[in-house]
């Protein structure tokens, strides 16, 4: 084998990949729960502020689009989002083997 190739190798064993991945995937998880995540809650608790304003001036299906359906899926959706990044941070928890 060529020194190179030798070099390569010991560099992979040393970094650890497996490790590096799983590291760098928790935390851009925990990233997006504490910081990502409130803003595109306030951003959304705006949009939806603001469709519920203007569907005081709007009549029949937009009316009931702006002030209840529109709100409702975006808070459902925010629900689930948050709840999958939430649940993806918790540690497994081990179920012990019947006997």
């Amino acid at each position: 084998m060529s020194k190179w190739t030798d070099f390569r190798d010991n560099m992979v064993d040393a970094m650890n990949l497996d490790s590096v991945v799983n590291d760098l995937k928790d935390q851009l998880v925990s990233s997006l729960t504490s910081d990502g995540f409130p803003v595109i809650e306030e951003l959304a608790s705006t949009f939806i502020g603001k469709i519920q304003e203007q569907a005081a001036t709007e009549t029949g299906w937009n009316k009931i689009r702006d002030s209840v359906v529109l709100p409702l899926v975006i808070r459902v959706g925010m629900y689930m989002m948050k709840a999958v990044l939430v649940g993806s941070t918790a540690e497994p928890t081990k179920v012990p083997k019947a006997e």
